[in-house]
Protein backbone atom coordinates (compact mmCIF):
# COMPACT_ATOMS: atom_id res chain seq x y z
CA UNK A 1 0.00 0.00 0.00
CA UNK A 2 2.87 2.31 0.88
CA UNK A 3 4.45 1.52 -2.49
CA UNK A 4 1.24 2.45 -4.36
CA UNK A 5 0.97 5.68 -2.37
CA UNK A 6 4.54 6.63 -3.25
CA UNK A 7 3.88 5.90 -6.91
CA UNK A 8 0.75 8.11 -6.90
CA UNK A 9 2.68 10.99 -5.31
CA UNK A 10 5.48 10.57 -7.84
CA UNK A 11 3.00 10.57 -10.76
CA UNK A 12 1.27 13.71 -9.46
CA UNK A 13 4.58 15.52 -9.07
CA UNK A 14 5.51 14.52 -12.63
CA UNK A 15 2.21 15.86 -13.99
CA UNK A 16 2.64 19.17 -12.13
CA UNK A 17 6.22 19.47 -13.40
CA UNK A 18 5.11 18.80 -16.99
CA UNK A 19 2.37 21.43 -16.68
CA UNK A 20 4.88 24.01 -15.45
CA UNK A 21 7.38 23.09 -18.13
CA UNK A 22 4.62 23.43 -20.73
CA UNK A 23 3.98 27.00 -19.63
CA UNK A 24 7.69 27.79 -19.66
CA UNK A 25 8.31 26.21 -23.03
CA UNK A 26 5.71 28.22 -24.99
CA UNK A 27 7.10 29.53 -28.22
CA UNK A 28 8.12 33.21 -28.40
CA UNK A 29 5.42 33.72 -31.02
CA UNK A 30 2.70 32.51 -28.66
CA UNK A 31 4.02 34.71 -25.87
CA UNK A 32 4.15 37.70 -28.24
CA UNK A 33 0.58 37.06 -29.41
CA UNK A 34 -0.62 36.96 -25.80
CA UNK A 35 1.14 40.26 -25.05
CA UNK A 36 -0.42 41.85 -28.14
CA UNK A 37 -3.88 40.64 -27.07
CA UNK A 38 -3.38 42.16 -23.61
CA UNK A 39 -2.19 45.46 -25.10
CA UNK A 40 -5.07 45.63 -27.59
CA UNK A 41 -7.51 44.91 -24.79
CA UNK A 42 -6.12 47.80 -22.75
CA UNK A 43 -6.17 50.11 -25.79
CA UNK A 44 -9.78 49.25 -26.56
CA UNK A 45 -10.69 49.82 -22.93
CA UNK A 46 -8.93 53.20 -22.96
CA UNK A 47 -10.66 54.26 -26.19
CA UNK A 48 -14.04 53.28 -24.78
CA UNK A 49 -13.42 55.29 -21.60
CA UNK A 50 -12.30 58.28 -23.67
CA UNK A 51 -15.38 58.09 -25.86
CA UNK A 52 -17.65 57.89 -22.81
CA UNK A 53 -15.85 60.90 -21.29
CA UNK A 54 -16.29 62.93 -24.49
CA UNK A 55 -19.98 62.09 -24.55
CA UNK A 56 -20.37 63.22 -20.93
CA UNK A 57 -18.53 66.47 -21.73
CA UNK A 58 -20.78 67.07 -24.75
CA UNK A 59 -23.93 66.50 -22.71
CA UNK A 60 -22.68 68.87 -20.00
CA UNK A 61 -21.84 71.49 -22.66
CA UNK A 62 -25.32 71.31 -24.20
CA UNK A 63 -26.95 71.50 -20.77
CA UNK A 64 -24.93 74.58 -19.73
CA UNK A 65 -25.84 76.36 -22.99
CA UNK A 66 -29.54 75.61 -22.42
CA UNK A 67 -29.34 77.11 -18.94
CA UNK A 68 -27.70 80.32 -20.21
CA UNK A 69 -30.29 80.71 -22.98
CA UNK A 70 -33.13 80.23 -20.50
CA UNK A 71 -31.98 83.19 -18.39
CA UNK A 72 -33.61 86.19 -20.05
CA UNK A 73 -32.12 88.92 -17.87
CA UNK A 74 -29.81 89.26 -14.91
CA UNK A 75 -31.39 89.39 -11.44
CA UNK A 76 -31.91 92.82 -9.94
CA UNK A 77 -29.65 94.09 -7.17
CA UNK A 78 -29.85 97.09 -4.87
CA UNK A 79 -26.87 97.94 -2.76
CA UNK A 80 -23.21 98.89 -2.95
CA UNK A 81 -21.10 97.26 -5.65
CA UNK A 82 -17.69 95.68 -5.18
CA UNK A 83 -14.53 97.47 -6.19
CA UNK A 84 -12.72 96.28 -9.30
CA UNK A 85 -9.79 94.66 -7.46
CA UNK A 86 -12.18 92.78 -5.16
CA UNK A 87 -14.00 91.37 -8.20
CA UNK A 88 -10.66 90.35 -9.76
CA UNK A 89 -9.60 88.61 -6.52
CA UNK A 90 -12.86 86.64 -6.42
CA UNK A 91 -12.44 85.61 -10.07
CA UNK A 92 -8.90 84.38 -9.34
CA UNK A 93 -10.22 82.27 -6.46
CA UNK A 94 -13.04 80.80 -8.57
CA UNK A 95 -10.66 79.91 -11.40
CA UNK A 96 -8.07 78.34 -9.10
CA UNK A 97 -10.70 76.21 -7.37
CA UNK A 98 -12.32 75.19 -10.65
CA UNK A 99 -8.96 74.12 -12.10
CA UNK A 100 -8.27 71.82 -9.14
CA UNK A 101 -11.75 70.29 -9.30
CA UNK A 102 -11.50 69.87 -13.08
CA UNK A 103 -8.21 68.00 -12.66
CA UNK A 104 -9.94 65.55 -10.31
CA UNK A 105 -12.90 65.12 -12.69
CA UNK A 106 -10.58 64.47 -15.64
CA UNK A 107 -8.62 61.84 -13.69
CA UNK A 108 -11.90 60.05 -12.91
CA UNK A 109 -13.33 60.50 -16.46
CA UNK A 110 -16.18 62.61 -15.07
CA UNK A 111 -17.71 65.53 -16.97
CA UNK A 112 -16.53 68.95 -15.82
CA UNK A 113 -19.13 71.36 -14.46
CA UNK A 114 -19.92 74.74 -16.02
CA UNK A 115 -18.31 77.98 -14.85
CA UNK A 116 -21.73 79.19 -13.66
CA UNK A 117 -22.09 76.17 -11.37
CA UNK A 118 -18.50 76.51 -10.13
CA UNK A 119 -19.16 80.17 -9.33
CA UNK A 120 -22.39 79.34 -7.52
CA UNK A 121 -20.63 76.62 -5.48
CA UNK A 122 -17.91 79.11 -4.53
CA UNK A 123 -20.45 81.55 -3.08
CA UNK A 124 -22.24 78.74 -1.23
CA UNK A 125 -18.98 77.74 0.44
CA UNK A 126 -18.01 81.33 1.23
CA UNK A 127 -21.35 82.76 2.42
CA UNK A 128 -23.72 79.84 2.93
CA UNK A 129 -26.97 79.04 1.15
CA UNK A 130 -28.90 81.95 2.71
CA UNK A 131 -26.63 84.84 1.66
CA UNK A 132 -25.48 83.10 -1.53
CA UNK A 133 -27.97 84.62 -3.99
CA UNK A 134 -27.49 88.21 -2.81
CA UNK A 135 -23.69 87.94 -2.81
CA UNK A 136 -23.71 86.31 -6.23
CA UNK A 137 -25.97 89.02 -7.62
CA UNK A 138 -23.70 91.71 -6.15
CA UNK A 139 -20.68 90.02 -7.75
CA UNK A 140 -22.40 89.77 -11.13
CA UNK A 141 -23.48 93.42 -11.22
CA UNK A 142 -20.03 94.53 -10.05
CA UNK A 143 -18.33 92.47 -12.77
CA UNK A 144 -20.60 93.88 -15.48
CA UNK A 145 -19.85 97.41 -14.26
CA UNK A 146 -16.04 96.97 -14.33
CA UNK A 147 -15.65 94.67 -17.35
CA UNK A 148 -15.25 97.50 -19.87
CA UNK A 149 -12.12 98.61 -17.99
CA UNK A 150 -10.64 95.14 -17.50
CA UNK A 151 -10.11 92.60 -20.31
CA UNK A 152 -9.73 89.74 -17.82
CA UNK A 153 -13.16 90.44 -16.33
CA UNK A 154 -14.59 90.83 -19.83
CA UNK A 155 -13.46 87.30 -20.72
CA UNK A 156 -14.85 85.89 -17.47
CA UNK A 157 -18.21 87.43 -18.38
CA UNK A 158 -18.06 85.79 -21.83
CA UNK A 159 -17.08 82.37 -20.44
CA UNK A 160 -19.82 82.36 -17.81
CA UNK A 161 -22.52 83.68 -20.18
CA UNK A 162 -22.99 87.18 -18.73
CA UNK A 163 -21.75 89.15 -21.73
CA UNK A 164 -22.82 90.13 -25.23
CA UNK A 165 -22.46 87.88 -28.26
CA UNK A 166 -19.96 90.20 -29.93
CA UNK A 167 -16.91 91.58 -28.11
CA UNK A 168 -13.42 92.60 -29.28
CA UNK A 169 -14.71 92.83 -32.89
CA UNK A 170 -15.35 89.07 -32.99
CA UNK A 171 -18.35 86.84 -32.35
CA UNK A 172 -18.32 85.68 -28.73
CA UNK A 173 -21.52 83.70 -28.10
CA UNK A 174 -21.63 81.57 -24.98
CA UNK A 175 -20.08 78.15 -25.57
CA UNK A 176 -20.09 75.50 -22.88
CA UNK A 177 -16.66 74.22 -23.91
CA UNK A 178 -14.93 77.63 -23.97
CA UNK A 179 -14.29 77.67 -20.23
CA UNK A 180 -12.70 74.21 -20.44
CA UNK A 181 -10.32 75.51 -23.10
CA UNK A 182 -9.48 78.42 -20.81
CA UNK A 183 -8.89 76.12 -17.81
CA UNK A 184 -6.79 73.73 -19.93
CA UNK A 185 -4.66 76.70 -21.00
CA UNK A 186 -4.16 77.82 -17.40
CA UNK A 187 -3.27 74.31 -16.22
CA UNK A 188 -0.65 74.10 -18.99
CA UNK A 189 1.05 77.40 -18.14
CA UNK A 190 0.72 77.62 -14.32
CA UNK A 191 1.31 75.10 -11.50
CA UNK A 192 -2.03 73.59 -10.51
CA UNK A 193 -1.65 74.12 -6.77
CA UNK A 194 -0.57 77.79 -7.13
CA UNK A 195 -2.89 79.13 -9.83
CA UNK A 196 -4.70 81.61 -7.58
CA UNK A 197 -1.45 82.83 -6.03
CA UNK A 198 0.20 83.27 -9.43
CA UNK A 199 -2.78 85.17 -10.83
CA UNK A 200 -2.66 87.54 -7.84
CA UNK A 201 0.90 88.53 -8.73
CA UNK A 202 1.36 91.79 -10.63
CA UNK A 203 2.40 91.15 -13.26
CA UNK A 204 1.71 87.44 -13.70
CA UNK A 205 4.43 86.25 -16.08
CA UNK A 206 4.29 83.04 -18.13
CA UNK A 207 7.14 81.20 -19.79
CA UNK A 208 6.65 81.64 -23.54
CA UNK A 209 7.61 78.00 -24.10
CA UNK A 210 4.68 76.88 -21.91
CA UNK A 211 2.29 79.08 -23.89
CA UNK A 212 3.57 77.70 -27.19
CA UNK A 213 3.26 74.13 -25.95
CA UNK A 214 -0.32 74.78 -24.84
CA UNK A 215 -1.38 75.96 -28.29
CA UNK A 216 0.52 73.17 -30.07
CA UNK A 217 3.70 74.85 -31.36
CA UNK A 218 6.78 72.67 -31.45
CA UNK A 219 9.54 75.27 -31.32
CA UNK A 220 11.14 76.01 -27.97
CA UNK A 221 12.53 79.51 -27.44
CA UNK A 222 15.83 79.46 -25.55
CA UNK A 223 19.17 81.22 -25.59
CA UNK A 224 20.91 77.85 -25.26
CA UNK A 225 19.06 75.96 -28.03
CA UNK A 226 19.50 77.01 -31.68
CA UNK A 227 16.20 77.32 -33.63
CA UNK A 228 17.10 74.38 -35.86
CA UNK A 229 17.67 72.16 -32.83
CA UNK A 230 14.60 73.17 -30.80
CA UNK A 231 12.44 70.37 -29.43
CA UNK A 232 8.91 69.86 -28.20
CA UNK A 233 7.28 67.77 -25.47
CA UNK A 234 3.80 66.74 -26.60
CA UNK A 235 2.62 65.83 -23.10
CA UNK A 236 -0.11 68.45 -22.88
CA UNK A 237 -3.57 68.83 -24.39
CA UNK A 238 -3.10 71.39 -27.18
CA UNK A 239 -5.84 73.96 -27.85
CA UNK A 240 -5.59 74.11 -31.67
CA UNK A 241 -5.50 71.17 -34.06
CA UNK A 242 -2.87 70.56 -36.77
CA UNK A 243 -5.00 71.92 -39.60
CA UNK A 244 -5.78 75.26 -37.97
CA UNK A 245 -2.16 75.78 -36.95
CA UNK A 246 -1.35 76.07 -40.67
CA UNK A 247 -3.65 79.06 -41.21
CA UNK A 248 -2.43 82.64 -41.62
CA UNK A 249 -4.54 83.76 -38.67
CA UNK A 250 -2.75 81.34 -36.34
CA UNK A 251 0.65 82.39 -37.68
CA UNK A 252 -0.29 85.99 -36.90
CA UNK A 253 -1.02 84.88 -33.34
CA UNK A 254 2.47 83.39 -33.05
CA UNK A 255 4.05 86.58 -34.34
CA UNK A 256 2.09 88.60 -31.80
CA UNK A 257 3.02 86.34 -28.86
CA UNK A 258 6.72 86.32 -29.75
CA UNK A 259 6.70 90.06 -30.37
CA UNK A 260 5.27 90.76 -26.91
CA UNK A 261 7.76 88.47 -25.13
CA UNK A 262 11.04 89.40 -23.50
CA UNK A 263 13.69 87.73 -21.37
CA UNK A 264 12.87 87.98 -17.67
CA UNK A 265 14.15 86.38 -14.51
CA UNK A 266 11.47 84.01 -13.24
CA UNK A 267 11.33 82.26 -9.89
CA UNK A 268 11.61 78.50 -10.00
CA UNK A 269 8.05 77.28 -9.39
CA UNK A 270 9.40 74.32 -7.39
CA UNK A 271 11.08 76.65 -4.87
CA UNK A 272 9.21 78.59 -2.21
CA UNK A 273 11.35 81.71 -2.47
CA UNK A 274 10.60 85.28 -1.49
CA UNK A 275 13.50 86.74 -3.47
CA UNK A 276 13.17 90.24 -4.82
CA UNK A 277 14.10 89.68 -8.44
CA UNK A 278 14.80 93.30 -9.32
CA UNK A 279 17.85 93.36 -7.05
CA UNK A 280 21.02 92.51 -9.03
CA UNK A 281 22.85 90.90 -6.10
CA UNK A 282 19.90 88.72 -5.12
CA UNK A 283 19.19 87.82 -8.77
CA UNK A 284 22.72 86.44 -9.09
CA UNK A 285 22.25 84.48 -5.89
CA UNK A 286 18.93 83.11 -7.16
CA UNK A 287 20.41 81.89 -10.45
CA UNK A 288 23.41 80.32 -8.71
CA UNK A 289 21.15 78.37 -6.33
CA UNK A 290 18.69 77.30 -9.03
CA UNK A 291 15.91 79.36 -7.45
CA UNK A 292 15.37 81.40 -10.60
CA UNK A 293 16.28 81.34 -14.27
CA UNK A 294 16.19 83.69 -17.23
CA UNK A 295 13.36 82.78 -19.59
CA UNK A 296 11.47 84.29 -22.49
CA UNK A 297 8.29 85.50 -20.77
CA UNK A 298 4.94 87.02 -21.63
CA UNK A 299 2.31 88.66 -19.45
CA UNK A 300 -0.62 86.36 -18.60
CA UNK A 301 -3.46 88.73 -19.45
CA UNK A 302 -2.01 89.49 -22.87
CA UNK A 303 -1.44 85.80 -23.70
CA UNK A 304 -4.88 84.80 -22.41
CA UNK A 305 -6.61 87.50 -24.46
CA UNK A 306 -4.69 86.63 -27.64
CA UNK A 307 -5.26 82.86 -27.31
CA UNK A 308 -8.98 83.06 -26.46
CA UNK A 309 -9.57 85.59 -29.24
CA UNK A 310 -7.93 83.23 -31.74
CA UNK A 311 -9.87 80.24 -30.41
CA UNK A 312 -13.18 82.08 -30.93
CA UNK A 313 -12.08 83.04 -34.45
CA UNK A 314 -11.54 79.35 -35.11
CA UNK A 315 -14.74 78.01 -33.52
CA UNK A 316 -17.08 80.89 -34.40
CA UNK A 317 -15.75 82.23 -37.73
CA UNK A 318 -17.22 85.29 -39.40
CA UNK A 319 -19.04 84.96 -42.74
CA UNK A 320 -17.69 86.88 -45.68
CA UNK A 321 -19.88 88.54 -48.34
CA UNK A 322 -19.77 85.52 -50.63
CA UNK A 323 -21.00 83.29 -47.82
CA UNK A 324 -17.67 81.57 -47.25
CA UNK A 325 -16.62 81.35 -43.64
CA UNK A 326 -13.34 82.95 -42.69
CA UNK A 327 -11.37 83.64 -39.56
CA UNK A 328 -12.04 87.38 -39.72
CA UNK A 329 -9.60 90.17 -40.27
CA UNK A 330 -10.04 92.11 -37.03
CA UNK A 331 -6.68 92.68 -35.30
CA UNK A 332 -5.95 91.02 -32.00
CA UNK A 333 -6.61 93.34 -29.09
CA UNK A 334 -3.46 94.69 -27.45
CA UNK A 335 -3.73 95.36 -23.74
Amino acid sequence: MEKNLCEDISNNEELVLKGRMGKLTKSPRVILDNIKKDIMGEVQKGLLLEENYRQKELEAKVESEKIVRSVKKRPSFRGSLLKEMKVVTIVHAIIGKKARIDAIHISKSKARVSLAKSTRNYFVQMYGSIARDRRLSQFRHSLIKHKSENTFLQWFGILIGWDDDRVFNIKTPFRGDAVHVFIDFIMNVLPLDRIEKCLDEAPCLLALNDVLRAIGVSQVVSKNIPPDQSWFLSDVKVLFDDEYRETESFKTLLTLLRGQSSYQLMKNQNKDSSLVLDDDERMGYAIKNNEAEELMCIEFKFAMNAVLTEWYRWKVPLKSKDGVKSGGSAPLMVL
